[in-house]
């Protein structure tokens, strides 16, 4: 049964304003059980220093359960000009490189942190094949126009 209450609380401390508002960790997280949490909940993780929301909806995931990261959503930080530095906190996370080409990263290429026998690491994303047309293929085309 829910508490009635006629003004905010003030609590000032160092503690999170409810208990399962902070993770130490993801593996923490993810162990919640489902029956003690509400539909939806928002929280956050130390580990990760990320935000997360947790959704019933969800299917399970082997990593996160049915939490997933939640972030802005305006995509602005998807473009960077160095490239993190790959570890558990970006696993999953994709970035379109856009500094200068270098041997390990390509300007405009998309990267996606991957995990592998626990080396983190970035993989570049193909994003389709690029293929030539010639002047006369072009004439051809617009021939009928």
């Amino acid at each position: 049964m829910a508490m009635d209450l006629v003004d905010n609380l003030n609590y000032q401390g160092r503690k999170p304003d409810f208990v399962r508002q902070e993770y130490s960790t993801v593996a923490d997280m993810a162990a919640v059980k489902s029956s003690k949490m509400p539909e939806m909940y928002i929280a956050y993780c130390t580990e990760t220093h990320k935000v997360y929301l947790y959704n019933k909806q969800n299917t399970e995931d082997l990593t996160y359960g049915k939490w997933r990261e939640f972030g802005s959503g305006d995509g602005a930080d998807i473009q960077v000009d160095t490239m993190p530095e790959a570890e558990f906190s970006e696993l999953g996370n994709v970035y379109q490189y856009i500094g200068t080409t270098t041997l390990e990263y390509t300007q405009g290429c998309f990267y996606i942190c991957r995990v592998a026998e626990g080396t983190y690491f970035w993989e570049n994303l193909p994003t389709g094949t690029v293929s030539k047309i010639t002047i006369a293929e072009i004439d051809e085309l617009f021939e009928g126009l």
